[in-house]
């Protein structure tokens, strides 16, 4: 979702209708303070919508600060909020400024709300309905001057059923619902982003930009599409790398689709290492343990919660080692 501008946000691409709807939806809502959630599935493009509402505010001057609600341990998320004061646990060696502060004058974006811990969601329903809020071992209150949107890609009337969320702070969230399509409800547009993404791609790495054949592009947009635009532009920069200067469907057949078995064998051909390069047996474990992590990361959308689950560890534990092993969602 592409074609940087000058204020550094993507240009929202596309011309259906889901996206016209959201593009009149931000020019309406942005001006105002009304918080905004916003729902659709990983890798749709929910984040840039969040980005959007922030550039056409009247609070485009100051930060949009961004938490991943799903990235932070639940005894770590009401500090990495709201800050803590020095000496308040045992690891607070010194005073903590945290994001509602740091977005004051802005917008603070919540990104993966639904995986946020029962208690840190009631003291986000405060920040909300006071504009205030204390930092974890204080006791002075702080006023804030926040747009919060949210983002999940949970079904939160089901949550709050499960009793995982507060329907109260789901009132408050969702003043304007904004819903992101998947990208398999809008195959119109895959021509669009595909040539973006082209463009974009092929300049980065300094080559002449490559075209996809008509027949290529029918191959495409017939493409399940469960990781959406996400997968789109890993599934673009494959096809830049493995194909000649014209993609054909051949081409999409034999490299984009990851259930096909022909790239499910070139892909482990192209990864499976060089054992002589590991000094040890603790270092090639480090590097397996590094290389699982990542692909189950990926697979869940960088879902910390849903992927410590996957992999049957502690949430805190996963946090951990994303830290260890310097991973960060996109990273190639």
């Amino acid at each position: 979702v592409l074609k940087k501008k000058v204020s550094k946000t993507r240009e929202m691409l596309g011309e259906s209708q889901a996206i016209g709807k959201i593009k009149e939806t931000i020019d309406r809502v942005a001006l105002t303070d009304a918080r905004v959630l916003v729902t659709g599935a990983n890798g749709s493009g929910k984040e840039l919508v969040a980005r959007w509402l922030h550039e056409k505010s009247h609070r485009s001057d100051a930060a949009l600060i961004e938490v991943n609600c799903a990235a932070i341990p639940s005894e770590l998320i009401e500090s990495e909020l709201f800050g803590h004061e020095k000496g308040s646990f045992t690891s607070a060696v010194k005073q903590r400024i945290g994001k509602f502060e740091l977005a004051s004058s802005g917008t603070l974006f919540l990104d993966e709300i639904g995986d946020m811990s029962l208690s840190a969601q009631a003291k986000v329903l405060r920040a909300l309905q006071e504009n205030k809020i204390t930092r974890v071992g204080g006791e002075k209150e702080i006023d804030v001057d926040v747009r919060v949107v949210a983002a999940t890609n949970k079904d939160l009337l089901k949550e709050i059923e499960a009793g995982n969320f507060r329907m109260d702070l789901y009132h408050r969230l969702s003043v304007i619902l904004i819903h992101v399509p998947p990208l398999i409800e809008r195959r119109d547009d895959i021509p669009l982003l595909t040539k973006s993404f082209l463009e974009e791609i092929c300049t980065d790495y300094g080559m002449p930009v490559k075209k996809v054949s008509e027949a290529g592009m029918e191959a495409l947009k017939a493409l399940p599409w469960s990781g959406n635009i996400r997968e789109l532009r890993n599934m673009i920069e494959r096809l830049i790398i493995l194909s000649d200067k014209i993609i054909t469907d051949a081409d999409v057949k034999a490299f984009a689709n990851p259930t096909s078995p022909t790239i499910a064998t070139a892909e482990v051909t192209a990864h499976e290492p060089d054992f002589d390069n590991f000094k040890s047996f603790q270092e090639y474990k480090d590097f397996a343990e590094r290389e699982y992590i990542k692909f189950k990361l990926e697979k869940n959308g960088w879902n910390v919660s849903k992927t410590a689950d996957d992999i049957d560890i502690q949430r805190s534990h996963l946090y951990s080692k994303i830290e260890k092993f310097g991973l960060k969602r996109g990273e190639n």
